[in-house]
């Protein structure tokens, strides 16, 4: 009876010892809004004080960039995830503050452009002319819908593992001294790790 009982602890021993401890990688989705906002820069034109137009004819250049990669998305419970994949959904906004009535955007340029490796340049796509588009202006704040912008960029993104550029540029016959601020809602596709065992 003894030698029965250290027999079944010995195979109980050593199929303990044959196990295998893997990792099972499956995928869950969650939305989540990409906030970004940009500061902008306004310079005088050069062109119009060599030209010597007066103060109300001077046209003011304005512009500002933001990288962003997808590795600081974080799920749900506020954590960094690992981004498996990426989808837009329709909403896509970009709004600029401080418009006050009279003053007027003369021009207004969104340019986009993603990169892979960090030590690569970016891949630069057409700009997109958000005056050409339907936007509104109300109590000072310029918005316009970006949606066919940003889908045409998630859709070119093959590897999550990138880096974004946001750029915005134009010109105007006022200081604009404000923030842009562009939210792109998104379905990301993240992998969940649970581990696994298996015996030889």
């Amino acid at each position: 009876m003894k030698l029965t009982t250290f027999l079944l602890i010995g195979i109980l021993f050593i199929s303990l010892a044959s196990c295998n401890k893997e990792t099972e990688i499956s995928y869950s989705e969650f939305e989540t809004l990409l906030n970004v906002d940009i500061p902008l820069l306004s310079t005088t034109n050069s062109d119009d004080l060599k030209s010597g137009a007066s103060i109300s004819e001077h046209q003011f250049l304005f512009s500002g960039t933001y990288d962003y990669s997808f590795n600081e998305i974080k799920n749900s419970s506020g954590g960094i995830t690992h981004v498996h994949g990426v989808k837009s959904l329709n909403g896509s906004v970009l709004s600029v503050p401080g418009i006050d009535d009279g003053n007027a955007i003369n021009s207004l340029l969104l340019h986009w452009g993603y990169k892979t490796d960090i030590s690569a340049d970016f891949m630069m796509k057409e700009p997109v002319n958000l005056l050409s588009l339907n936007y509104t202006l109300e109590n000072g704040t310029f918005q316009v819908n970006i949606d066919e912008a940003i889908i045409q960029l998630i859709d070119e993104i093959e590897n999550p593992d990138v880096t974004i550029k946001f750029s915005i540029s134009g010109t105007s016959y006022f200081n604009l001294s404000s923030t842009a601020n562009l939210q792109i809602p998104l379905i990301v596709e993240s992998e969940v790790n649970a581990p696994r065992f298996e015996l030889f």
